[in-house]
């Protein structure tokens, strides 16, 4: 009964703002409050800062409460809705940083892409210099313009057959050339630029 009493005084004290009413509000409802934000998942430091900005949130405010049960109701329920809050910024902070990684991810393996593309080419390009003019020729066409053997002889004004022939010729070349790793690279690329 004594406790009820005080709870009363304590609570027209708070609604008329005493300062010493908050702050022994403050201190009966802190620790309280932060182990129910820490419930939902909130570290300790997160948490206590939280509790802090509803406490002083509900000192700072023309709040009108009826009852000493309405006022912890409302504390603990404030609570409750700012840890919501501050899960869902924190989702969406990690979210938008997986999205940023995922982006950061992607655009490294497309430059990893690019790069071992640009090396290869460059070793491919080196190995077409040391091909007869002819062969060289056909097959630079063949492989860094993508053009098809047809393309090729009409661009050329030479046969489709004499293509095919220098491209044969020329891919035995390559292969003496390029160790087995960057000739396998090179049927890539060719098979790629045929699609």
């Amino acid at each position: 009964m004594e406790d009820a009493l005080n709870e009363s005084k304590l609570f027209l004290a708070f609604l008329r703002k005493d300062e010493k009413a908050f702050e022994f509000l403050f201190h009966r409802f802190y620790s309280p409050l932060c182990l129910y934000a820490i419930k939902f998942d909130i570290e300790k430091e997160s948490a206590e800062e939280l509790v802090q900005d509803v406490l002083l949130k509900i000192w700072s405010t023309d709040f009108h409460f009826d009852s000493y049960d309405k006022l912890k109701s409302f504390l603990y329920l404030s609570t409750k809705n700012a840890a919501i809050n501050y899960l869902d910024k924190r989702k969406r902070r990690l979210t938008n940083y997986d999205n940023y990684a995922n982006q950061i991810s992607s655009i490294v393996e497309d430059d990893s892409r690019w790069i071992i593309y640009a090396e290869t080419l460059q070793l491919i390009k080196n190995a077409l210099e040391k091909l007869p003019t002819q062969c060289a020729t056909i097959m630079k066409l063949n492989i860094i313009d993508g053009l098809d053997t047809k393309e090729i002889a009409e661009k050329l004004n030479i046969t489709s057959s004499t293509v095919y022939t220098q491209k044969t010729k020329g891919l035995a070349l390559l292969k003496q050339l390029l160790d087995n790793g960057d000739y396998l690279l090179l049927l890539l690329l060719i098979d790629t630029l045929k699609k």
